[in-house]
C-alpha cells in the first residue's frame, strides 16, 4: 500500500545517533542541501507535491510494510554512489531517531523505519555522505503508520518510574484468543509506553510462548507449537529479521512447549513422544537430533509416571555449569541435568529426592522459568504452596554443601496472579522482570521489591519477555 506523502522545505544537518534535537538544530557546517552551490537565493520552485528530491537522492516514496502496518518503508533512488546513507525521522516530542548508516550505490534502495507505533504521522529526512560532504533531502517526507490488526491492542502502561531499566524495547508474545493456550498468538515488540511497534501473527492457531532475541543478536527466534492446541500442524521454530526479508522456518517433530538456543545454533527442546514419555533433545545445526535425557526413565526409577508428570514448561541451558534446567509444572519439580553425563545433578521442588528449602513455606509450586542469575542464584516464578491465588518471584542461594535452596529475595506481585505460565528473570541493571502469564501483566521490580515499570494486556496469556536496546540490530540477519 503506497502512502500519500507531503514534502516540505528543510534545513541541512547531520543528526547524531543519540541526538534528540531537530536536524536543523545540529549546525553541521559542511552539510549541503541537494544542488546547493552556495547561492544565498532561497527561492524554491519545486512542486511541493512531487516526489523528486533533487540530486543526489532522485525520487522517494514512503509505503507501509507489506505485513506490518506500524513499519514504514522509504523507497528512494541515488543518482551517485554514497559512502554513507541514513534516514532521520520523528513522530513525537521533536525527538529524532536514525537508521544505521550504510554505503549504497547508484539505483533504487529501501530503508525500513522501526520503532513507530500505530496511527502516527512520521516526518522523514534522507541523508547521504559523498566525498566527505553530507547532503540532506531538499524536502521532508511525511507519512502515517497504519493501525494494528483488529484483534491486537497496545498494552496498558501501569507505571514508569525514572529508575526503570534503560532498555527502550521489549519482545514478548500475546495470545489474543477468547481462551488461553488456543491462539491466535502474536509475537510483538512494544516500547516503554506499552505501544506495539512490531508484530507477527503465528499461523494456524499454534502457540508462541518463547520469543527470543537470537544468540548472535541479529534477528528474533520464536516458536509455533501445537502442544495445547492439539492441531495437525507440525511444530516449528522461525528465525526472522524485523523487515522479514530473511525468514527461516524449521519444523521440529515432537517438539513440546519450550526450547533454548545455544551459541552455536543448537536447539535444546522438550521432546514429547507421548503423554508420559518426555525427553530433552538437542537439534544441531546440521539437523542431527539426539536425546540428552529421558524424564520418563529417570522418574520411573522411584515412582510410576502418570500422564503429563514429566511435561515441561522450561528448558534452559546454563553455560557456567554446562547443565540444563528442566521444569515440570504438573509435579512442581525442577531438575538440573548435566550435558556431559545426562545425569540429574540437582533437584528442586516437591518430588521425592528434592533439596530442602529454607524457609520450607517457600518451596516451588507450579513454578515457571527457573533460571540462574549472573551471581549464580536461582530465580523463579512460582505459586505459594497451600495458598490460593498467590504468586511470587523468588530468589535462592543454591547451597550445594547442605543441598538447600535458601531464599534471599521475593516479590509478591501486587495482586497479580498467573494461573499458568509466567517468569522471573534478573536484568543486567539488577532489577527483576516478572511476567504473569495468564494474567497478562509484566512488572519490572527493583531490589526493594517495588514495581518501577509495568504493562498489561489484562487476562491475555503472555509469553516470555526480553528487554533489549537496538531494534535495528534485530534486522541484520545473515545466518
Amino acid at each position: 500500500m503506497q502512502l500519500i506523502i507531503a514534502l516540505f522545505g528543510c534545513q541541512p544537518a547531520l543528526v547524531g545517533v543519540e541526538d534528540t534535537a531537530t536536524p536543523s538544530d545540529t549546525g553541521k557546517s559542511d552539510t549541503l542541501l541537494p544542488g546547493d552551490t552556495g547561492d544565498t537565493d532561497d527561492t524554491d520552485d519545486t512542486d511541493d507535491t512531487s516526489n523528486v528530491l533533487e540530486w543526489p537522492f532522485g525520487t522517494a516514496e514512503v509505503d507501509l510494510h507489506a505485513d506490518v502496518d506500524t513499519v514504514l518503508e522509504v523507497n528512494f533512488t541515488l543518482q551517485e554512489a554514497a559512502d554513507a546513507t541514513w534516514v532521520a525521522y520523528t513522530f513525537e516530542d521533536d525527538t529524532w531517531q536514525e537508521t544505521p548508516s550504510r554505503a549504497r550505490g547508484v539505483g533504487e534502495h529501501t530503508q525500513v523505519l522501526l520503532g513507530t507505533p500505530q496511527d502516527v504521522i512520521v516526518t522523514i529526512e534522507l541523508y547521504a555522505e559523498i566525498d566527505g560532504t553530507v547532503y540532506v533531502s531538499s524536502r521532508q517526507l511525511e507519512a502515517e503508520t497504519g493501525s494494528l490488526p483488529g484483534n491486537l491492542d497496545d498494552a496498558e502502561l501501569l507505571l514508569w518510574e525514572d529508575e526503570a531499566d534503560p532498555d527502550p524495547w521489549l519482545l514478548t508474545s500475546v495470545d489474543v484468543g477468547s481462551s488461553n493456550f488456543y491462539g491466535p498468538c502474536y509475537t510483538v515488540i512494544i516500547d516503554r509506553k506499552g505501544r506495539v511497534v512490531w508484530y507477527h501473527l503465528t499461523s494456524d492457531s499454534r502457540l508462541t510462548m518463547f520469543p527470543r532475541v537470537s544468540q548472535d543478536g541479529t534477528h528474533i527466534l520464536f516458536d509455533a507449537t501445537t502442544y495445547y492446541t492439539f492441531g495437525s500442524e507440525r511444530p516449528s521454530l522461525t528465525r526472522m529479521t524485523l523487515d522479514q526479508t530473511q525468514v527461516e522456518i524449521r519444523e521440529i517433530d515432537r517438539m513440546g512447549l519450550t526450547y533454548d538456543e545455544l551459541p552455536d545454533g543448537t536447539i535444546l527442546y522438550d521432546y514429547n513422544a507421548d503423554g508420559t514419555r518426555y525427553e530433552i533433545h538437542a537439534l544441531y545445526p546440521d539437523d542431527t537430533d539426539e536425546q540428552v535425557w529421558s524424564c520418563y526413565d529417570w522418574m520411573q526409577e522411584f515412582r510410576s509416571v502418570s500422564y503429563w508428570d514429566c511435561a515441561a514448561n522450561t528448558v534452559l541451558w546454563n553455560e557456567d555449569s554446562n547443565t540444563i534446567l528442566y521444569s515440570m509444572f504438573q509435579t512442581s519439580t525442577v531438575v538440573e541435568v548435566s550435558w556431559e553425563t545426562g545425569e540429574v545433578v540437582r533437584q528442586f521442588g516437591q518430588l521425592e529426592g528434592a533439596w530442602a528449602v529454607d524457609p520450607e513455606s517457600s518451596n516451588l509450586d507450579l513454578q515457571h522459568y527457573p533460571n540462574y542469575t549472573a551471581d549464580g542464584t536461582l530465580i523463579v516464578s512460582t505459586h505459594v504452596p497451600g495458598q490460593a491465588y498467590q504468586q511470587r518471584a523468588r530468589e535462592f542461594v543454591v547451597n550445594d554443601t547442605t543441598q538447600t535452596l535458601e531464599e534471599i529475595w521475593t516479590y509478591a506481585g501486587s495482586g497479580y496472579y498467573a494461573e499458568y505460565a509466567g517468569e522471573a528473570k534478573r536484568l543486567p541493571s539488577g532489577h527483576t522482570l516478572q511476567g504473569f502469564g495468564t494474567d497478562g501483566a509484566i512488572h519490572e521490580i527493583n531490589a526493594q521489591a517495588q514495581m518501577v515499570w509495568g504493562v498489561e494486556w489484562r487476562n491475555k496469556l503472555l509469553g516470555t519477555a526480553t528487554p533489549f536496546t537496538d531494534l535495528y540490530a534485530l534486522n541484520e540477519g545473515g545466518w
